[in-house]
């Protein structure tokens, strides 16, 4: 038996438009992180954040970092396609404004030495002192919106 020659390609289209529509239905997370922690209460909650500055795979790390302190954050899931994190949480140890305070959190990051100016006199500046180690105070995170809750 012969198959008609545009059959396949017919097949390899539908199957790529198939696989296009339901990624963008059901998305995969970007980046995953369990905290290993068990919910005490046996009871779990759910939050989704929009939150700016999720842009990448790094910075889904980077915002894991500032969760692990909380010790009742159980799982954060990112997606950073759509800037949204779900995390998991046990709402006898932490809450909704706990994390929010957690992630929108502000921290000192080292800043690279500037180069001495050779007439800092002329622009009412001063040359930094060598060995001194600078430092600057960022925001890197800020929650936008509240997407959806569940279990609290």
């Amino acid at each position: 038996m012969r198959i008609p020659a545009l059959i396949v390609p017919a097949i390899v289209l539908l199957s790529i438009a198939a696989g296009v529509v339901l990624g963008e239905r059901v998305p995969a997370p970007t980046f995953i992180h369990d905290f290993e922690r068990e919910a005490v209460s046996g009871h779990v909650a759910r939050v989704d954040l929009i939150v700016d500055n999720l842009r990448c795979r790094g910075r889904s790390g980077f915002l894991a970092q500032f969760l692990a302190a909380d010790p009742g954050i159980i799982r954060l899931e990112t997606y950073v396609g759509e800037m949204r994190a779900r995390i998991l949480f046990d709402p006898e140890h932490t809450n909704l404004d706990a994390i929010r305070q957690r992630i929108e959190s502000r921290i000192r990051v080292p800043v690279q030495p500037q180069r001495a100016i050779d007439d800092a006199d002329d622009f009412g500046a001063s040359a930094p002192q060598s060995g001194a180690q600078q430092f600057q105070i960022i925001q890197p995170f800020r929650v936008a919106e509240v997407r959806s809750r569940s279990g609290f």
